[in-house]
């Protein structure tokens, strides 16, 4: 059971592994798209979280485009 969930403030870009560049996107959320964080990996300076989501499972680099708000 999620203990969070993050809902999309803005248009995010998601990508298929930790260290994709940006060039490598696997999907993008809209805002109002909500996801569930599975984990977090710092990364040189990034904090990179995955997250599992109605259109897929990937990875965003900035948390702060989400509402995080507790799970129900």
């Amino acid at each position: 059971m999620p203990r969070e969930l993050w809902i999309a403030t803005k248009h995010i870009a998601v990508y298929a592994s930790e260290t994709d560049g940006e060039e490598v996107i696997l999907f993008q959320l809209k805002p109002g798209d909500v996801c569930t964080p599975l984990r977090e990996v710092a990364i040189k300076v990034y904090l990179h979280s995955e997250i599992l989501c109605e259109k897929g499972k990937g990875w965003v680099i900035d948390k702060t485009s989400f509402d995080v708000r507790k799970a129900d």
